[in-house]
This record gives C-alpha cells, structure tokens and sequence, in this order.
C-alpha cells in the first residue's frame, strides 16, 4: 500500500479530509479552519470548515464513529428529516454533502446564517425576541405536524429512579452546589408532575432531538435545523420544552412575567403561535417543568467547576425552579432570574 493510501486510512482527521477531497469539492492541500469549542471538540470528535471552489463545507470528524456507523444514521436521518419538510420549502434541514465510506466523518454544507440564540443575542426590542421563539414554534411545528400519524401515551415513571441516582453520584453538582433539602423538595414536586401526565396521550411525532437555540439557523428566507441525529418518534412535548428552555433562560424577565411553566409567559406564547395546535397549556407546563428540572440535575461537577458559563446556566435553573416549585424561597441570594450572557453563548454552525 502506498503512502497516500496510508494517510487516507490511518483514523486521523487528515486522512479524512483527504479522502473528502477526492471528491473534487476541496482541494487536497486544504487548510481547515478551526470553529468555537463549542462544536463538540470534545475527546476524538472534532469539527472544522473546509473551503473549496464552489462551498465553505463543516466537517465532522470522529475516528470512533466507523463502529457505531454514527454518521451513516446521521446521513440518512438527516435526508428522512429534509423529506418531511420538502413540501415547506420555508423550512430546512442542513445538507449532507458527503458520509465518509470508512465511517470516520461527514459533511455538510456550511450557512453562514445566525442561529436562533445569536438573533436573541441581537435583539433590540421585545418584538424582535418574541419572533425569535415565533420562528423556532413554526420550524418545529412544521415537522411535528407532517410526521404526526398516531398518539402515544406519556410515561415518566422512570423519573425517580434517575434523579435518585443523580442524587447520589459523585459527578453530579446538585449534590453538593443545591441544598439536599432543597432538591429533595424539588423532586417531590416534580414527582406530582409525572403522576398527573401519566397515561395522557399526546401525538407521536418526528422530533428533532435536541432542538436548542444552536441547532436552528435564521437564514433570510428559509429556517433550518442542525443535528437532527437524535431524532426520533416520540411526543412533542420535549422538544419544545428543549427550544424554550436554552433560549429563555438567556433572557432577563421580572418576577411576575414567569408563568407556571418556569417560562416568560410572553415568550411561550409567541412561540405557541408559531408552533400552532398544542396539547393543553396545563400538560405543556408540566412537561417544560420536568424538562428543566432535568436539565438542572444533569450538570456535573468537572463542568460547573470548569466552565463560568455552565455556572451561570445552573444558577438560572436553580432560580427558575424555586420559583416555580417552591415559590418565595432564593436559595442563592441572587437576583431571580439573571441571564446566561447571550453573546457569550453562540453556538457555531456544525453539520
């Protein structure tokens, strides 16, 4: 085997992109372009941009990837997605360019367009927020109401047994950062909530998966969603929890503007006007409740520790929480509901 063909196989980025290139969409000599840590540059994931003469492609790397055939499923999830909203040519999908035939990478087509949390970021006026989460409600909406065919009945019952293992594991910040007091009195209120959504039953849908601010792009003409890859059918009630909870929390409201979901009530209502037909307000809320408190438990030490912005993002939920569960408490003496810094929170435009 000659040496070209060992650097096109050896489990490295650069014999990647050097397989990519074959292609004829970037040269061979390409120079990657580094992207925000926030891509996912964690362990043997890495992401950068390739310039070529007809495109600015991202490029996902992960050498690991070839056993669990992630960016095969990631390929074909991605074009099932864009199918279901071919017939709203307002609304997208970003596009797979190229699934690496060894299994180590792929490629998307790069838009330069903002992401939902860089237009909050830019926001001047409440209107220009409020279509924020109008925007975010129609994107979603368009696909839960093409892939809705049957109802699912909601089961949560799992809940419990996963925060009581959370409450116990050495990662896990709320153990030692939140009274224990305090997150037990959360959990028991949290418990009511799963008790009264169970059984309900809600539309099963194609979801997104991880449908935050980041993941959805503002291009002029046209919405389009990042990182579908963890779709899958399910209710849609946690992917709108998801989009409103990353977004809102970067926002700064009064105390009296929060309503019984933990959400600005003007934000949820401009984003219920995207999105269209929902289930009653009464389930919605519980669910964002569950969905946040979730979120809550999950942060773990070595991030809190390790990252100022993750600390802001735990103390804002730990605030939305007590307000809504535990009304008239502030366990951190802070103000109620400080933002997490929107223009320190931009995620960059990843395949």
């Amino acid at each position: 085997m000659n040496q070209q063909s060992n650097i096109a196989q050896d489990g490295t980025i650069e014999g990647a992109i050097r397989r990519f290139s074959e292609t004829g969409l970037v040269p061979s000599d390409v120079v990657p372009r580094p992207i925000s840590r926030a891509l996912l540059e964690d362990g043997p994931r890495k992401i950068v941009l390739l310039d070529g003469p007809r495109g600015t492609y991202a490029f996902k790397h992960n050498s690991t990837a070839a056993k669990s055939g992630e960016f095969a499923k990631e390929g074909k999830r991605l074009a099932r997605m864009a199918g279901y909203l071919q017939a709203s040519p307002e609304f997208g999908v970003v596009e797979v360019i190229w699934v690496d035939p060894m299994g180590e990478a792929v490629a998307t087509r790069f838009d330069p367009s903002p992401t939902a949390r860089d237009a909050l970021a830019a926001a001047g006026t409440e209107a220009d927020r409020r279509e924020v989460f109008t925007r975010g409600g129609r994107w979603l909406g368009a696909l839960h109401r093409a892939t809705a065919k049957k109802t699912d009945r909601i089961d949560l019952d799992w809940i419990g047994d996963h925060v009581a293992k959370l409450r116990h594991h050495k990662s896990t910040a709320v153990r030692p950062y939140a009274a224990p007091d305090l997150l037990d009195r959360m959990t028991a209120e949290i418990l009511q909530d799963v008790a009264a959504l169970r059984g309900i039953e809600v539309p099963a849908v194609q979801g997104h998966g991880d449908f935050h601010g980041g993941n959805l792009l503002f291009a002029p003409d046209k919405t389009i969603a990042l990182d579908c890859t963890a779709g899958r059918r399910s209710n849609p009630l946690f992917d709108m929890a998801d989009y409103l909870i990353d977004l809102d929390l970067r926002c700064n409201p009064e105390e009296d503007e929060i309503g019984a979901s933990g959400i600005d009530e003007d934000h949820l209502l401009a984003f219920l006007e995207g999105y269209g037909p929902t289930p009653p307000r009464e389930i919605l809320d519980r669910a964002i409740r569950i969905s946040l408190f979730l979120k809550f438990c999950k942060i773990t030490l070595l991030a809190f520790a390790g990252d100022p912005v993750v600390r802001r993002r735990f103390l804002a939920q730990q605030n939305r929480l007590t307000h809504v569960l535990l009304p008239g408490e502030n366990v951190t003496g802070a103000k109620p509901f400080s933002p997490i810094r929107p223009s320190r929170m931009r995620s960059p435009n990843a395949p």
